[in-house]
């Protein structure tokens, strides 16, 4: 490639990138001159997303309301006197760190022989 044909293409992405920038709305424009592509975007619902998702996965070794189904039913059928009717997060929160501490016990105690745990 000679100095003239890398010339051109290098014009040519410029006008493509200066075709871009004419096409966004100001504030875009501004925050990309700032701070980068996709800086000046006023859209809070990504981060909010990423934080619900966040919140969701919290527990990934459990199934939150198959737990609470299982142990309010549990406390019914072996405690009838008793009407729980919620279980706390906290309750889930113990179940979890438990079954966490079993699989990691489960890895240490297994050989080191083999593919298949």
């Amino acid at each position: 490639m000679n100095i003239e044909q890398f010339a051109s293409r290098g014009l040519k992405a410029q006008a493509a990138v200066d075709n871009v920038l004419n096409n966004l709305p100001a504030r875009d424009v501004a925050g990309i001159a700032e701070n980068g592509p996709g800086a000046g975007r006023n859209d809070e619902s990504a981060p909010r997303s990423q934080e619900k998702l966040k919140a969701l996965n919290s527990m990934p070794f459990i199934n939150r309301s198959a737990v609470r189904h299982f142990l309010l039913e549990h406390a019914k059928a072996t405690r009838p006197h008793n009407k729980f009717t919620r279980v706390s997060e906290e309750t889930l929160r113990e179940i979890h760190e438990s079954i966490r501490q079993m699989l990691m016990a489960r890895v240490h105690r297994t050989p080191s022989k083999g593919r298949t745990m």
